[in-house]
């Protein structure tokens, strides 16, 4: 990873400030903190002509400029260790919030796997150093592009809660890594609920076809979205109610735990509502609340 404390070269400069001609480049060396920041990754040639002594454009061409230097890893990223290709940058995940990914986005880690954002590092030295203050909460702004090679599927920006001198705090990271584990469980178990409730609209013997039939209609109930959503602001509140000491975040994390039981059961409740005034709705729902959630685990 580039270091922007590094000693500059010579030949650092931001593109405005180079001189030469600036060539396309089979392989990208980048010579610098300032150069991997202005990489030039389109190039227009101008083709100028003087008129009454004026200067006129009359043709333009388009070209690759400078692609990526495989061999560092962006600096404001964080980064997730690959087996066989090293150190990659996580990816976003477009049917997953970012804050489902805290830990991992952020390396709040002692596992060696993950490597945070240099800046973010950087500025937890800078607080264990006593050069900024510990006394506020910090906020981080986390964004990204979740693609399928050229295919775009949408940008996501979030800000969350960065407390710096829990950066290293391992119990801390645990009640963080427990929380969304517990909060996963419930949704399972509510995607569970609305599956068994949606099976007893219907009169299909066949399993496969009942199957397939409840798959056709479960993305209307959108339970799962739902319940993720009203998490959000829970969790950072989750974050920002512990201190590292085993008393509070242990008080922290039951307040978590009753909130995803409470929006777990009015997700519930709304798929109760939505289908009660059916033929078959009573018995569906009775015949939910007997079915064993471990039965499809």
């Amino acid at each position: 990873i580039i270091n922007p404390q590094s000693p500059k070269s010579s030949q650092d400069k931001p593109v405005w400030e180079k001189t030469e001609i600036l060539k396309a480049e089979k392989k990208t060396k980048v010579k610098g903190y300032l150069d991997y920041l202005t990489l030039t990754s389109r190039m227009i040639h101008l083709y100028p002509f003087d008129q009454y002594g004026e200067i006129f454009v009359y043709k333009m061409i388009f070209a690759q400029g400078r692609g990526p230097d495989l061999s560092i890893n962006n600096p404001f990223a964080a980064h997730k260790k690959d087996k066989k290709k090293g150190y990659t940058s996580i990816k976003i995940n477009k049917d997953r919030q970012l804050w489902r990914d805290y830990n991992s986005l952020f390396a709040l880690s002692i596992n060696g796997d993950l490597k945070p954002p240099l800046n973010l590092f950087q500025a937890a030295e800078l607080e264990d150093k006593g050069l900024i203050t510990n006394s506020i909460f910090y906020s981080a702004m986390c964004g990204g592009l979740a693609s399928d090679q050229a295919k775009l599927f949408l940008w996501r920006l979030d800000i969350l809660p960065l407390p710096l001198h829990l950066y290293r705090n391992q119990d801390f990271i645990n009640v963080l890594n427990d929380a969304i584990r517990f909060a996963e469980d419930l949704d399972f178990k509510l995607t569970l609920y609305t599956e068994n409730i949606l099976r007893g609209l219907f009169t299909i013997t066949s399993e496969k076809a009942l199957k397939e039939a409840v798959n056709k209609i479960l993305p209307v109930y959108n339970t799962s979205t739902l319940y993720w959503s009203e998490l959000e602001i829970p969790f950072k509140e989750l974050i920002l109610a512990c201190d590292g000491s085993e008393e509070t975040d242990l008080i922290a994390y039951i307040h978590w735990q009753e909130t995803c039981y409470s929006i777990q059961n009015k997700c519930k409740a709304d798929v109760e509502k939505s289908i009660i005034g059916l033929s078959r709705g009573p018995k569906a729902i009775a015949k939910a609340y007997n079915t064993s959630y471990k039965e499809k685990k």
